[in-house]
């Protein structure tokens, strides 16, 4: 992929230079921000490979690599269609990181054994990452129920990617329990592609199949906090107390406090990324 856009950088610049000056600004703002993250990251790793150390490393990562692109999207069609983008500005582009980090993190897992073969190691504990998603997706369909109904393409657009990325997430993890390849199957992501068309406009018929398809990912966190309040109880037995933090997934509300705090800095390109790093996202 990385050959064929440079074989097509001349026509990428000239489409690019043609744009309205407002849309070079804010492509141009995207770009810069993603680059330097990523430069971040490269010149901070302890390999030639891109090598993340924590679950926050890679919260950071996705949010360069998928969750500026939301709200880039975001800015693009507040120019063409400012109007029919309800909701407010930091609501919404918190939705959208949400919804990128969603889909990246869906690829990150499903590409796991492929990375660390050639030494690239974004996952420090896969079962984490996993617990992440599923406020992220609850997040990720709030996003798409926000998009206006005026902006049917874009709306599909987003809801074939979260809802292939939901229905794959059982697929991902049954190729990485099982060492080899498994996919969503064709037929069954093509019903799936042709259901949720059916059901664009229909915010009850949309949240009828994300129900059915977020059942695994629930199933999974229900598994883990089962565990976890045995296991409270069990050292609270033996007079060993826990904090209710370590007890309680509380993924959603850090999530929310950490791009909180990423949204109020007035020109987050112009931090140093060490200072970005200091604020905890």
């Amino acid at each position: 992929h990385e050959k064929i856009l440079a074989d097509n950088l001349e026509k990428f610049f000239s489409d690019f230079h043609e744009l309205p000056e407002e849309l070079k600004s804010i492509l141009h703002s995207s770009l810069v921000e993603m680059s330097l993250g990523m430069q971040y990251f490269l010149e901070n790793s302890d390999s030639d490979e891109l090598v993340l150390k924590s679950h926050r490393d890679l919260n950071q990562y996705c949010y360069f690599v998928a969750g500026l692109v939301g709200t880039y999207l975001n800015e693009s069609y507040r120019y063409f269609y400012g109007k029919d983008l309800s909701g407010e500005k930091p609501t919404l582009d918190l939705l959208a990181i949400q919804f990128g980090l969603f889909l990246q993190k869906v690829n990150v897992l499903k590409d796991q054994l492929e990375d660390e073969k050639i030494g690239r190691k974004l996952i420090s504990d896969r079962e984490e990452v996993v617990d992440s998603l599923l406020p992220l997706a609850e997040k990720s369909f709030q996003y798409i129920k926000s998009i206006s109904e005026n902006l049917s393409g874009y709306r599909l657009f987003c809801a074939w990617s979260f809802f292939l990325g939901l229905a794959s997430l059982p697929f991902v993890q049954k190729s990485f329990r099982e060492r080899k390849e498994i996919k969503l199957p064709r037929i069954q992501a093509w019903k799936l592609l042709n259901r949720v068309k059916s059901a664009l406009v229909d915010n009850f018929k949309l949240n009828e199949i994300y129900l059915e398809l977020i059942e695994p990912i629930k199933s999974l966190a229900e598994i883990k906090n089962n565990c976890i309040d045995k296991k409270a109880a069990n050292e609270e037995k033996h007079g060993k107390r826990i904090s209710s933090d370590e007890s309680t997934n509380s993924v959603v509300a850090l999530l929310k406090l950490r791009y909180e705090r990423f949204l109020n800095i007035k020109n987050p390109s112009s931090l140093s990324y060490r200072e970005f790093e200091s604020l905890g996202l």
